[in-house]
């Protein structure tokens, strides 16, 4: 995956819940590269006052399932509505985004796996348990897919430089364009496997290789 010129400011990973936003951002602050000296920035950290504004050189862990909204009827998906949008958060220099997506038959069965928060972000709170019912109630509100459309709309109109990742798996191969990842979050599965093929054969090779 090339970082090369593609960072120089605010950096956004965003995603669902479980999509592996965490890990992923501790991939790309210990991968040699141009996030080294970057500065993970979490919601909880604007709810408990330790941010008030993203600045240059932050990395921010962007969860598009917070979203208050999501229990009314006829819901769809706005990005007006997460509480982080409120503060002002995304009117402030964003250059660069990351969508991680998966298909939604994976994001749901890591959801149900999932036991704990990360301990990045509830720093106070590392032990506290993963809602997994809660967030599957909210998946089931609208199509995955609408509800990253919305988001990936937001940052397009704003001229944000974008990738999609895949983080089926830890080698985080680049999405070829929002369709490709549209199809994907889709669960057309064909497209996906096809994806995660060629990552094992990429991965074949490497260590024959070496």
């Amino acid at each position: 995956m090339k970082d090369q010129n593609f960072w120089h400011g605010i950096h956004v990973v965003c995603g669902f819940s479980s999509v592996g936003k965490s890990e992923y951002i501790r991939h790309l602050l210990t991968t040699p590269g141009p996030f080294l000296d970057a500065t993970p920035v979490y919601e909880a950290m604007f709810g408990s006052k330790v941010r008030n504004a993203l600045t240059s050189g932050d990395v921010f862990h962007l969860d598009i399932s917070n979203d208050p909204s999501e229990a009314r009827p006829n819901y769809t998906p706005d990005v007006n509505n997460h509480p982080i949008a409120a503060k002002g958060v995304f009117s402030q220099g964003i250059t660069s985004v990351d969508f991680l997506i998966v298909p939604e038959r994976i994001l749901r069965e890591r959801i149900r796996r999932r036991a704990k928060f990360s301990d990045d972000i509830n720093l106070q709170r590392p032990d506290r348990a993963y809602p997994s019912a809660e967030k599957l109630r909210v998946l089931d509100t609208c199509p995955l897919v609408s509800r990253y459309s919305v988001w990936m709309d937001y940052f397009e109109a704003r001229n944000v430089q974008i990738r999609y990742i895949n983080s089926g798996n830890r080698s985080y191969r680049e999405i070829a364009g929002r369709q490709s990842a549209q199809k994907i979050l889709r669960n057309e599965d064909s497209f996906f496997d096809l994806l995660e093929h060629e990552t094992r054969v990429a991965l074949r090779r490497v260590r024959t290789f070496f």
